[in-house]
């Protein structure tokens, strides 16, 4: 968990908001929190991985619908 919000904020001072890594990486944390239980966290960072990954993917990105699938199955 520690891992990945590093990796978040230096992606963030790097990166523009809209990067397809930014979003993989709300992907992550996501994966992490649900394995902790964090059910609202998990759908969170879920729900900013599918609003970064629309703006900065195409509508049909393999990602993209991984993302939304997810977040499906998160709720």
């Amino acid at each position: 968990l520690e891992q990945y919000n590093k990796d978040l904020e230096i992606r963030r001072t790097v990166l523009s908001e809209y990067q397809p890594d930014i979003a993989w990486t709300h992907s992550g944390l996501a994966a992490v929190y649900k394995t902790m239980g964090d059910q609202k966290k998990a759908c969170d960072s879920m729900e900013e991985a599918v609003r970064i990954a629309e703006k900065s993917l195409p509508a049909d990105h393999p990602h993209l619908q991984l993302y939304r699938e997810t977040l499906i199955a998160y709720k």
